[in-house]
């Protein structure tokens, strides 16, 4: 086992843990510095208490970055703040906070002024969580490849480019809310299957794109200040057909969207 006492751990150079039962204190906090990544292989990752705080924040102007490869994770509240993309050795990955090939449980996941390429990204992992929001995020807020994710809400504002980006991945989300997003609110590529709830996006420039094989149902979209509401297109030749299929949502959602003729969409019962 390895125990944290007090209640900061500061890195300012790159520390690997392995094969360790790891148990975080209520309010602990990692500040990261001098590009350092955190990188946890092969470990189980807890808390002392039910209800619990950890914090991994880059605490100078070169921040850092955390990997979580092979382990297990079950933890309360998390909260990033302001990180980067590792730099590694003969390796290439692109979120402040990345998890591959692992089980990440949680119940609120906070991701606030990263300058990674993603904000998070999920790899080869099994994701569940009650909420996650993003914030003042540079580029994409959440990625996803080759994992399975469900999410209760996502709250998105001020995005650089997607708010949640998924590939190879199947997912289920209850609600997403989001506003200023700068590219895709929800992009969904390489044969993506999503199952959304209750989708309110505000002045952002795409609402729902399924491309390459792709398929998105929601039961609810609901928009205002959107330049494209709906995109579905065929991108990689290798694929086939994408398809949005909503239930509900504003008469006359088609005119400003871009409809490939070789994808497939469903809105208010009308092919």
């Amino acid at each position: 086992k390895l125990i944290l006492n007090g209640d900061i751990l500061s890195i300012n150079k790159n520390l690997e843990i392995v094969n360790k039962k790891i148990i975080f204190p209520n309010n602990f906090k990692i500040c990261l510095s001098k590009e350092s990544t955190l990188i946890i292989k092969d470990s189980i990752i807890t808390s002392q208490e039910a209800v619990n705080y950890l914090t991994i924040k880059g605490c100078d102007k070169d921040s850092g970055s955390i990997l979580i490869q092979n382990s297990k994770t079950d933890l309360d509240n998390i909260k990033l703040v302001n990180l980067v993309s590792p730099k590694l050795p003969l390796r290439i990955l692109y979120g402040g906070l990345n998890v591959i090939g692992s089980e990440f449980y949680f119940n609120k996941l906070d991701i606030i002024e990263a300058k990674s390429e993603d904000g998070v990204n999920f790899v080869d992992s099994k994701v569940k969580g009650e909420s996650i929001s993003a914030d003042k995020i540079a580029y994409d807020a959440i990625d996803s490849d080759f994992s399975h994710v469900e999410i209760g809400n996502v709250f998105c504002n001020k995005i650089g480019n997607d708010c949640v980006d998924f590939s190879y991945s199947n997912g289920k989300i209850s609600s997403i809310q989001a506003n200023e997003v700068g590219d895709k609110v929800v992009s969904a590529g390489e044969s993506s299957n999503l199952d959304l709830g209750f989708i309110n996006v505000i002045n952002s420039f795409i609402g729902l794109a399924s491309k390459d094989s792709s398929i998105i149902n929601v039961s609810e979209y609901d928009y205002s200040l959107v330049k494209i509401p709906l995109a579905a297109f065929i991108k990689k030749k290798e694929f086939n057909s994408p398809s949005i299929f909503i239930k509900k949502t504003l008469n006359g959602i088609l005119d400003d969207s871009y409809v490939s003729y070789d994808s497939n969409v469903k809105v208010l019962n009308k092919n």
